[in-house]
C-alpha cells in the first residue's frame, strides 16, 4: 500500500471515529432532551391529576367519583391524543379508571407503586417503549391510589432514529468530501517525494548528476527533502567532477616523465659511450624522483581532503616557523628570508603538517623570487587567529589566474614550475591541510611585484595555559 493511501486511511480513520463519537454524544444530548420534555409534561399532568384524586378522595366520593373527573385536566384534545394514556389504581395496583388508549396498551404495571418515579417499560404484546410516571396519592398519610401517567415513546423514537439517519448520511458525506481534499493534500505534499524518487531513478538509469528536483520558495518538512537531495547531488557531481579532474590531470602529469623514461630506455639499448649513458641514468633518475613526488603530493591531498581529521595537540606555531625558515633558507640560494616573530600563538595541529604548509609556501615563494629577492615570514595573533604571513617580491600572479592558484596541477608558469621540480599540488595541499586544521588560506597578489599567503588558525587563550600545565611547552621569550 502506498503511503498516500496509508496517509488517507488513517486520516479518515481518525475523522470516522471522531465523527462516531461526536454522534454518540449528540444521540445522548438529543434522546435526553427529549426525555426531559415528555417527562416534564408527564410531570404537570400528573399533578393536576394527583390534586383532583386527594378532592375525591376527602369527598368521600372515592373510587365512584374518579369516572366524573378529567383525566386530561391540563391538556388540549390535540395533544392528548393519542400519545398520552392515564390510569388511576387503587392501593393493590388495581386499575380503577383509565383512557381508552391506556386500556388498550394493556401496560406492565410496576410493583412498586409507593414513591414517584419515572420509568421507560413496555406494554404486553407491544414492542415500542413507553415512559411512564407513577406517583402515589395519600389522604391522611395512607396511599389511596396511585395516578399513572404515560406516553408511547414510539414518535420520539422515531424522530430519534430519523436524527440519527441524518446524522450518518452527513457523517459519510463529510468523510468523503474529506476524503477527497486530504487526498488532494497529500498529493501535492507528497510532490517533492515523487519528484526525488523519480530523479533518483533517472540518475541511477542515465548517470546524469546534473539531474536536479524543481523546488518552490516556502516548502515544508518534505521539501526540504528535495532541497537535501539536490544537495547531496551537487555535492556527488562535485565529487565526480573532482575525481575526473584529477584523473586527466594525474594522467597529463605523468605522462612527460614517462614519456621521457621511456625515450631513455631506448637509448639505453644502443651502444652509447659512457659519458652519454650517465647523462641519460641521471636524467631517469629525476624524472622517476618527479613521479614518486607526485604519487606522494597525491597521496598527502587524498588524506588531507577525506581523512577525518581532529587535531588536538597543542603546537607552538611560531616554533614551527623558525624550523621550516632554516630549512628554506639551505636552499634558497642568494635570496634573503626574514622572519619576524611578534607573537607566539599556541594552535591545536599536527606539528608535521603544519610543517608541510609552510614548507609548501616557502617553496613556492623561491620559486617565483629572483636571487637577489627577499621572503618575508611573520608570525602574529589577531584577536583570537594565529596568523603566518609568507610574503615575496617576486613575480606576482596576475588577476585573472588568482582565483585558481589552489587548484591541482595549476601552474601560472608552467615551464618555471617544471624546471623546479615542482608538481603542482604544493598549494593544494597546503590549503587542504590548513581547512583540516579549521582554518584558512589567502593570498594577495600583483603580478610584477610580488605575493603574500596568509595561513589563518583559530586559536585560544586557554590553549596556553593548558600547554604549560598538560605538556610542559615553554612559552618564554
Amino acid at each position: 500500500m502506498s503511503l498516500r493511501a496509508r496517509l488517507g486511511l488513517a486520516i479518515a480513520a481518525i475523522l470516522a471515529v471522531a465523527y462516531g463519537a461526536f454522534g454518540v454524544a449528540q444521540y445522548g444530548t438529543l434522546r435526553d432532551a427529549i426525555l426531559g420534555e415528555i417527562d416534564e409534561t408527564l410531570g404537570l399532568h400528573a399533578t393536576s391529576l394527583v390534586r383532583n384524586v386527594e378532592r375525591c378522595a376527602r369527598e368521600d366520593d372515592f373510587p365512584e367519583g374518579l369516572h366524573r373527573i378529567s383525566l386530561y385536566p391540563d391538556l388540549t384534545h390535540e395533544t392528548a391524543l393519542p400519545e398520552i394514556f392515564v390510569q388511576i389504581l387503587s392501593g393493590d395496583g388495581t386499575a380503577l379508571v383509565a383512557t381508552q388508549n391506556a386500556a388498550a396498551l394493556d401496560i406492565k404495571i410496576p410493583t412498586d407503586l409507593s414513591r414517584a418515579e419515572y420509568q421507560t417499560t413496555s406494554a404486553h404484546g407491544h414492542i415500542p417503549a413507553l415512559r411512564i410516571l407513577t406517583v402515589p396519592v395519600r389522604v391522611d398519610g395512607k396511599r389511596t391510589a396511585t395516578v399513572l401517567v404515560g406516553e408511547s415513546l414510539h414518535l420520539p423514537v422515531a424522530s430519534l432514529h430519523r436524527a440519527v439517519d441524518r446524522m450518518v448520511a452527513v457523517g459519510a458525506m463529510l468523510l468523503l468530501a474529506a476524503w477527497c481534499v486530504v487526498g488532494l493534500v497529500i498529493h501535492q505534499g507528497l510532490g517533492p517525494l515523487r519528484r526525488v524518487a523519480r530523479a533518483a531513478r533517472e540518475i541511477a538509469q542515465t548517470g546524469d548528476v546534473t539531474r536536479r528536483v524543481s523546488v518552490f520558495p516556502g516548502q515544508d518538512e518534505v521539501g526540504q527533502v528535495a532541497v537535501a537531495f539536490n544537495e547531496l547531488v551537487a555535492r556527488v557531481q562535485d565529487l565526480l567532477e573532482t575525481q575526473r579532474r584529477l584523473l586527466a590531470d594525474t594522467s597529463h602529469e605523468l605522462r612527460n616523465p614517462l614519456t621521457v623514461l621511456r625515450t631513455d630506455l631506448d637509448l639505453l639499448r644502443h651502444d652509447l659511450d659512457a659519458a652519454t649513458r650517465m647523462e641519460v641514468v641521471v636524467e631517469a633518475e629525476k624524472e622517476a624522483e618527479r613521479m614518486a613526488r607526485l604519487v606522494d603530493d597525491l597521496l598527502l591531498l587524498a588524506v588531507a581532503e577525506t581523512a577525518p581529521y581532529r587535531p588536538d595537540t597543542p603546537v607552538r606555531l611560531d616554533a614551527v616557523a623558525r624550523d621550516v625558515v632554516a630549512r628554506i633558507r639551505a636552499v634558497a640560494g642568494e635570496r634573503t628570508i626574514e622572519l619576524h616573530v611578534e607573537e607566539r600563538p599556541v594552535v591545536r595541529g599536527h606539528a608535521e603538517h603544519l610543517g608541510q604548509i609552510l614548507r609548501n609556501l616557502l617553496e613556492n615563494a623561491v620559486h617565483y623570487t629572483s636571487q637577489q629577492g627577499t621572503i618575508r615570514v611573520s608570525v602574529l595573533v589577531h584577536r583570537d587567529r594565529a596568523l603566518v604571513e609568507v610574503g615575496d617580491d617576486g613575480v606576482g600572479v596576475p588577476a585573472a589566474h588568482l582565483p585558481h592558484v589552489f587548484d591541482r596541477f595549476y601552474r601560472v608558469d608552467s615551464s618555471r614550475s617544471r624546471a623546479s621540480g615542482g608538481t603542482g599540488l604544493g598549494l593544494s595541499i597546503a590549503r587542504a591541510l590548513a581547512e583540516a586544521h579549521g582554518g584558512f588560506l589567502d593570498v594577495e597578489s600583483v603580478e610584477g611585484k610580488g605575493s603574500t599567503f596568509t595561513l589563518d588558525l583559530p586559536t585560544e587563550p586557554t590553549w596556553l595555559d593548558d600547554a604549560r600545565r598538560t605538556h610542559g611547552i615553554d612559552l618564554g621569550p
